[in-house]
């Protein structure tokens, strides 16, 4: 779950600091005050990117600033202005850096992460290649390298850049958790397991190996498992809008319902008035269930998108619920113009018991699967209705009736 190209230049940055601090020292005040501008301006840089600018500026109009100085000034310069989101003013001070430095690696690869902010990928790539080029044992271009690969969908390239990035550097966190990402792309989830054990192991409160092994363990039914990670990922970032996501999804995989309604209640703390949030909790609470409770988050979601066909979809199912299905036709009607690809109400309206039928047989332990996915096989679902007709006594015919889901209710919440 790589997020952009500045944590990896971060990384990279952090190298030059005894170069800089080298390059500007010196035992007179204005040598002094160079290197307190060194720190400033590449070392330990302003949260605040004008603040950064200004230092990485004064620090060049120093007199007597020696070449080397300047072009790592004029790099943190690049860096500066690319977090401004000024790409071409800091594509100019990388390429006035470089000049000075003809073999600046650090240059080249700034100057690549501003081209990137362009999208500018094949400029990108040339630049990193030639910081490759120049230093074959610089595992954070391997790393940028890696991540421009990724984001061009090139994922053979990807992996390859990223398993030299871990051999040269394999007690970096982010390089294991950046290979995961690509290879659970790839769909070598064991891989990619592996890779986050290690980084976690380096790293235990990297918020982006709980999200990411959360995701994996979504896609292999490991609902309790990915539940797990999601809640520990919400707790280390309780207001990270990713986390109370996956948190509300895992939760309500995994049949744990009221953990799941607290998870899409902070969603919505986080995001309130977000279409996405007020879905998750309106889903949520259809399925608790609570369908008047419901209604009032489908609607305010829609207002908030009324191009959002999943939260039109969640309102369907809600006014089923309710009896209204008029209503919840004209929703999914509403969808599917949204989405060509989506259910049509005979089909959507064939699911919505059996959803709920999962919902229970879930929390009675009965079912694994997915409450809302997987309809092109009901054989587990068929499978888990009749072993619970069996175990109350009547026909096991697998079948699914407004009396059976009454039943599963009344058992479940007696359970």
């Amino acid at each position: 779950m790589l997020r952009s190209a500045s944590l990896l230049l971060t990384i990279i940055l952090a190298m030059v600091s005894q170069d800089l601090i080298a390059a500007t020292k010196g035992d007179s005040d204005q040598g002094i005050r160079r290197s307190e501008l060194a720190q400033l301006c590449l070392v330990h840089p302003s949260s605040n990117p004008a603040d950064h600018l200004a230092a990485c500026d004064e620090l060049l109009l120093t007199p007597g600033l020696s070449g080397d100085a300047r072009a790592f000034a004029l790099m943190g310069r690049a860096e500066a202005l690319r977090r401004a989101g000024n790409a071409q003013g800091a594509i100019d001070a990388a390429s006035k850096a470089i000049a000075l430095k003809q073999d600046f690696i650090r240059g080249y690869l700034v100057r690549a992460g501003a081209y990137m902010f362009q999208e500018d990928w094949q400029s990108a790539i040339a630049d990193v290649s030639t910081a490759i080029d120049l230093d074959r044992g610089n595992a954070g271009a391997y790393a940028v390298r890696a991540e421009i690969y990724l984001r061009r969908n090139q994922l053979s390239f990807a992996l390859g850049d990223m398993d030299q990035a871990v051999e040269l550097a394999p007690d970096v966190a982010q390089f294991r958790l950046t290979r995961a990402t690509i290879s659970f792309s790839l769909g070598h989830a064991d891989s990619a397991l592996g890779d986050i054990r290690v980084a976690l192991r380096q790293e235990p409160e990297q918020l982006g190996a709980y999200l990411l092994r959360s995701h994996i363990y979504m896609r292999q039914r490991a609902y309790n498992r990915a539940a797990a990670d999601a809640a520990w990922a919400l707790k280390l970032a309780p207001n990270e809008r990713a986390a109370a996501d996956a948190a509300s999804i895992a939760h309500t995989e995994a049949g744990q319902f009221d953990l799941a309604l607290g998870a899409a209640n902070k969603f919505v703390e986080i995001e309130p008035g977000e279409a996405d949030a007020l879905n998750a909790r309106c889903w949520v609470k259809a399925l608790q269930p609570d369908p008047t409770g419901a209604l009032s988050d489908c609607d305010k979601a829609i207002l908030a998108n009324p191009s959002h066909f999943q939260a039109l979809d969640s309102r369907a199912f809600v006014y089923w619920q309710l009896g209204r299905d008029q209503e919840a036709q004209a929703d999914i009607a509403a969808a599917q113009k949204l989405d060509p690809d989506f259910w049509d109400w005979s089909k959507r309206l064939e699911r919505f018991p059996l959803i709920m039928a999962r919902r229970y047989l879930k929390s009675l332990n009965y079912y694994l699967g997915p409450i809302d996915g997987d309809f092109d096989d009901l054989g587990p679902t068929q499978k888990a209705v009749a072993d619970y007709q069996r175990k109350v006594g009547i026909i096991d015919d697998g079948e699914v009736t407004p009396d059976l889901i009454s039943r599963l209710r009344q058992e479940a919440e007696k359970s």
